[in-house]
């Protein structure tokens, strides 16, 4: 399928703003549309890379367009990306600039994985008059309380996960552990994200606490001396919040 990899001064962002475009062959325009949203440390290419959705798009002569959002959680932050609101904008900017691509309701379908699924569902809700239909993989959310969240025309900030949810993933910190692990900084710079993240979240707030899960490569990959690695997965259990092992971790598996 023709590619194109769309980066643009977005509004929203206050910066770049990136987004892939993928054309069918043989079909005529205007195109049927897939949105595909990918999931978390992810950006446009990687729905695309691990899987086969181009293969079908392809056969059914639809064009997919896939925003980059980063960890921007489909969700407008407080303390962050307005990543719900970016994805809006990719919505309007799009068929801007590609006028084969219809905006017609039954010509146009989201999908999304893990994160993505999440923003899927959100979309669909806000924007059901423009979506034929939607499908959420391994989607975190909940239903109800995303119907009313959108009703009430709030669409997000610090406390929405943890409104919906009991836990989430400290993907909000991460980046700060991942750049400690590779050289890049340190770990004090860390422990005050860990720090600042008690006085930003509500008491309910717990966060899971990990090295690795189905998002990430397996930690052993990157720690592996035996005796560094029980050290970080025994800090996990200092921390504030819940633990995760994942799939025999602490044995190097």
């Amino acid at each position: 399928m023709p590619f194109f990899r769309v980066q643009y001064e977005s509004v929203t962002l206050g910066g770049e703003g990136e987004f892939g475009v993928f054309l069918p062959r043989n079909a005529k325009a205007p195109y049927k549309t897939l949105w595909l949203l990918h999931g978390a440390f992810g950006d446009f290419f990687e729905s695309i890379q691990y899987s086969s959705v181009l293969m079908y798009a392809e056969q059914r002569g639809m064009a997919v367009v896939a925003p980059s959002s980063y960890m921007g959680v489909y969700t407008d932050m407080v303390y962050g990306e307005k990543g719900y609101s970016f994805v809006k904008e990719v919505l309007e900017t799009a068929p801007k600039l590609f006028s084969c691509l219809s905006t017609r309701r039954e010509d146009s379908y989201l999908m999304g994985i893990s994160m993505g699924g999440h923003g899927t569902f959100k979309l669909a809700m806000e924007f059901s008059e423009r979506f034929a239909g939607a499908c959420g993989f391994s989607s975190p959310v909940d239903m109800v309380y995303t119907m009313g969240l959108l009703e009430s025309g709030n669409h997000g900030g610090g406390h929405e996960l943890f409104d919906a949810f009991d836990m989430e993933y400290e993907y909000d910190i991460r980046e700060a552990y991942d750049r400690y692990l590779d050289g890049k900084g340190s770990l004090s710079a860390w422990i005050e994200l860990l720090n600042f993240q008690q006085a930003v979240y509500p008491p309910h707030g717990i966060k899971t606490r990990f090295l690795e899960n189905h998002d990430q490569p397996r930690i052993c990959s990157r720690i592996r001396d035996p005796k560094a690695l029980r050290n970080h997965t025994a800090m996990l259990f200092f921390e504030p919040g819940s633990v995760l092992l994942y799939a025999g971790q602490e044995c190097m598996a």
